[in-house]
């Protein structure tokens, strides 16, 4: 028998966007890399080029692949059978500049989505505003 997960906090994986700013560093009490703009800070990713690991505890640099993996159950619950990935990209952005509404292409249009990324599904909220 598997034990129950702890409250997991994960590292933010912080993306560089011309549009972004340096806010985000004091939203999440983490230093920002370099000087140059983030635009959006990733709190929770299961992608396959940017999955977010534990930052504390036993579980420490674990990525949400490995624990989707050994904790299906925990993680997922009743939904474990219909996922691979965790479904959902938690993030925050920092928008320093007026943005265009942006439309991204939903899973099954595959050959408008980059290697290595999921579509984005506006029922579970994936909008944007700043």
């Amino acid at each position: 028998m598997k034990s129950l997960l702890y409250p997991l906090k994960f590292d933010p994986i912080y993306q560089y966007r011309l549009w972004g700013g340096r806010k985000l560093e004091s939203l999440l009490s983490k230093p920002l890399p370099n000087d140059e703009p983030i635009g959006e800070a990733w709190i929770l990713s299961d992608r396959k080029d940017h999955a977010s690991k534990v930052s504390e505890g036993p579980l420490r640099d674990y990525t949400i692949t490995q624990l989707m993996k050994e904790y299906p159950d925990e993680i997922m619950g009743n939904l474990k059978d219909q996922f691979d990935r965790f479904p959902l990209v938690l993030k925050f952005l920092d928008c320093k500049e007026v943005l265009s509404v942006q439309v991204h292409p939903s899973d099954d249009q595959k050959k408008y989505i980059p290697h290595g990324d999921t579509g984005e599904n506006r029922s579970l909220g994936s909008f944007r505003n700043c």
